[in-house]
């Protein structure tokens, strides 16, 4: 695998993934690395420490402005905060990036050359991105709306993870954002006309439900039933 790449272009894309990555778990060492995809639809850079996996995309050009050249097909595993500082100290406006016999990157730009090991990819665990489940669009500004109205009610303790989480649920046109005791409704166009709901247990021994009332909001919320549509 080869390429050229606007610097700046990379570094935004590793900062974006790196988040994803724990340095210090040494459970699985392998997730210590990114993943570097190159494929006829660009360039995909993965992260992931099983509970948060982080996926972007470099293309080969936006804007009629070309982001990568000189390149060849192919897949690396690299150390993602390595892979990370040296993209901060080249200060070019671009970045080459070839990968030798599977375990040799040689990453330069100006004046500076580094010569670093690299894992062949496919060493690194199957994370399966596709989307094959019902979707929902929403602007930033109205999801993060509903975030800031409902996050507060999460737990902070582990002891009951679940309760950590939040609940998203569509029904009738109606999007559902709930943590309990909040429940935060607001009338978003659904393309769904039936209920889309999945309910975690509400206390040791229940199974959860999915579909009626959630349990979870019902001592509080419903009375025993959850709340319908405006």
């Amino acid at each position: 695998m080869r390429f050229v790449v606007k610097r700046e272009e990379l570094l935004k894309a590793l900062l974006v993934v790196g988040r994803a990555v724990n340095s210090k778990s040494s459970a699985v060492p392998v997730l210590a690395n990114l993943k570097l995809e190159l494929n006829d639809r660009g360039l995909f850079i993965t992260g992931s420490n099983y509970e948060l996996t982080i996926q972007t995309q470099i293309p080969y050009s936006r804007n009629d402005v070309e982001l990568i050249r000189n390149c060849e097909q192919g897949a690396t595993l690299i150390n993602a905060k390595i892979l990370t500082d040296m993209a901060r100290k080249i200060e070019s406006q671009e970045l080459s990036l070839e990968v030798i016999d599977s375990t040799i990157a040689l990453i330069s730009g100006g004046n500076i050359k580094y010569d670093l090991n690299c894992i062949r990819a496919e060493e690194y665990p199957d994370v399966d991105l596709l989307a094959d489940g019902t979707k929902l669009k929403l602007t930033r500004t109205e999801f993060s709306s509903l975030v800031n109205q409902t996050a507060f009610a999460a737990s902070l303790k582990e002891q009951r993870p679940v309760l950590t989480a939040m609940h998203l649920e569509t029904e009738e046109g109606v999007f559902h954002k709930r943590h309990h005791p909040v429940v935060f409704r607001c009338a978003y166009p659904c393309p769904h006309s039936h209920r889309r709901n999945m309910v975690p247990p509400s206390r040791d021994g229940d199974p959860g439900r999915e579909d009626g009332c959630c349990g979870v909001c019902a001592p509080m919320c419903c009375s025993g039933s959850c709340p319908q549509p405006p």
